[in-house]
């Protein structure tokens, strides 16, 4: 195959197709970790997008992956609902309000750190150990009773107790979601 007849494949389309599922799934999964919203909301708007745009791409699809019609559709689902999750939650998060915003007050439950490895390169294919890192968490709980692990400086983990409060400004996103911003980042008095 020359390189003419690999840029016109389909290949390439699939290709593409699994890089922007991977890097919408990324987004939406890192932007729901500062969102105030249960996972299964946004979720089930994803899958109703996906069912709705799905079933009008479902030909494309089978044009697409050469698979049987029930596999094409549920291929032209998935990947729309997984766009859709990646766009709602980055769109919230990104888009979020601050003239609105309101101060939250958090309780440190828990601290605590993870041992990593950093590992240097050797040769083609091989990797060694080159030392340890540790990786500094707190756990806050919300007034409203969510519960939050988030990943802070070392200094920031010696000076916290367990028990002591933590401000944060909370945004209202673009689809209503609030967004919390760590830590407290501009004065509401004003």
């Amino acid at each position: 195959m020359t390189w003419r007849n690999f840029f016109r494949s389909r290949s390439v389309a699939m290709l593409a197709a699994a890089l922007l599922a991977i890097v919408a799934a990324s987004a939406g999964y890192a932007c729901h970790q500062r969102t105030f919203v249960s996972w299964s909301e946004p979720v089930l708007w994803s899958l109703a997008a996906g069912g709705a745009v799905g079933l009008a791409l479902r030909r494309p699809a089978m044009r697409l992956t050469a698979l049987r019609p029930w596999a094409a559709l549920a291929v032209a689902i998935s990947f729309v609902a997984v766009v859709a999750y990646g766009l709602l939650m980055s769109v919230n998060y990104f888009c979020a309000s601050s003239e609105c915003a309101s101060d939250i007050k958090a309780v440190v439950i828990d601290k605590y750190s993870e041992e990593h490895t950093r590992t240097r390169r050797a040769a083609r294919g091989r990797a060694y150990p080159a030392g340890k890192y540790n990786v500094y968490y707190i756990r806050i709980e919300f007034d409203d009773g969510t519960l939050r692990d988030i990943q802070v400086p070392a200094a920031t983990y010696a000076a916290t107790r367990r028990g002591a409060v933590k401000h944060f400004v909370a945004e209202s996103g673009f689809f209503g979601y609030k967004v919390f911003k760590s830590p407290k980042t501009r004065d509401l008095s004003k």
